[in-house]
């Protein structure tokens, strides 16, 4: 029996600016996916393989700023996943 063929179509090795960006049904393989910090994009349907991100601008202003406050002292890591990112729950690992 074949493996059935994918049939959405397949990016390779592109920068992808993700800004105001609307990303659909793709196979994005071995590309930089690039956010600066405008309208997060519409993402659905999408398999990214291995693929690296990138903050630029703006957005890595702010990717630096929550890095400062993850490593200020104890509470920066938890405030950063809990209040910045929304994940409830999460608790720092001992060790």
């Amino acid at each position: 029996m074949e493996d059935a063929v994918d049939p959405r179509p397949i990016v390779e090795g592109k920068r992808i600016d993700l800004d105001y960006n609307t990303l659909k049904d793709t196979i994005y393989l071995r590309c930089l996916l690039v956010y600066e910090g405008g309208r997060p994009p519409k993402m659905v349907g999408c398999d990214f393989r291995e693929c690296e991100f990138a903050f630029e601008g703006k957005a890595l202003n702010t990717q630096l700023f929550m890095g400062a406050m993850a490593n200020a002292g104890p509470g920066g890591a938890k405030m950063v996943i809990q209040e910045f990112l929304g994940i409830q729950g999460w608790e720092p690992k001992d060790g």
